[in-house]
């Protein structure tokens, strides 16, 4: 599970460190996709679950953290809830899963790069995009 903590000791301070920390939890998750794939591997024992599911948090925790920071800081719009922020988080993470898994089977989903998976992530994000964070977004897809 510590593989799918970014190594990053940054924190998410701009929409770059964003797709960074994304890109390395994406490819942790990739890295270790047995581990998500068997539904029971997560409950082999009490310590196993708690682990997993601090970790999960943890990463959870950034994403909300960081979304709420960006609508403070005037790069997402005051009409993003805290329910959207979580919610846009919760589907983020468990879209990881599934491409994780579909990427190395005979999938639609196979044709997806990563860089495209990613920003697909911030797609997301767009209509609650301020003037600020449009330019900041159109430097990073440069």
């Amino acid at each position: 599970m510590e593989d799918i903590q970014p190594s990053s000791s940054t924190t998410i301070q701009n929409f770059q460190d964003l797709y960074q920390y994304l890109k390395e939890m994406i490819l942790g998750v990739k890295k270790n996709a047995f581990f998500f794939s068997v539904n029971n591997m997560q409950h082999l024992d009490e310590t196993c679950f708690l682990a997993s599911k601090a970790n999960v948090d943890k990463l959870r925790d950034s994403l909300i953290i960081a979304l709420k920071n960006f609508r403070t800081n005037g790069l997402l719009s005051s009409s993003l809830t805290d329910n959207s922020i979580t919610s846009i988080v919760s589907f983020w993470m468990l879209s990881h899963l599934s491409w994780a898994s579909e990427d190395n089977q005979e999938s639609i989903y196979k044709q997806t790069t990563l860089d495209e998976f990613l920003t697909q992530h911030f797609d997301l994000l767009i209509p609650y995009f301020t003037p600020k964070a449009a330019k900041e977004f159109k430097q990073l897809s440069k």
